[in-house]
């Protein structure tokens, strides 16, 4: 899966991995409340689920499910960012779109 994703450099995207690591964090711990953690908690919300819009919207073949709502994406690349600290230097929306190719692959 990570062929596909670009280790361009923070000009290349809006933000790199180690940036929405940070977001995540801040989204699990939404409970604390503080201005800066509800700030991030909504920019990782709504990163990821722009980068799916994107995917649903644009003129490409993805077989993401029609019925998935927003947190099972957000669960699916969570997990990811978690479980493979060394790809935080990747780019954030290639990341996030070959996570979630990779969750929901098209059935040939």
């Amino acid at each position: 899966m990570m062929a596909i994703v670009s280790e361009g450099s923070y000009a290349d995207s809006f933000t790199d991995v180690n940036r929405l690591s940070e977001w995540m964090l801040a989204y699990n711990k939404n409970r604390n409340s503080t201005t800066t953690d509800l700030i991030k908690s909504g920019n990782y919300h709504g990163y990821i689920i722009n980068i799916v819009d994107g995917a649903l919207g644009g003129n490409t073949n993805r077989c993401f499910p029609k019925n998935s709502q927003d947190g099972q994406y957000i669960k699916i690349v969570s997990k990811f960012l978690e479980n493979n600290p060394d790809k935080l230097h990747y780019s954030a929306n290639s990341l996030i779109f070959a996570t979630l190719q990779e969750a929901f692959p098209c059935k040939k």
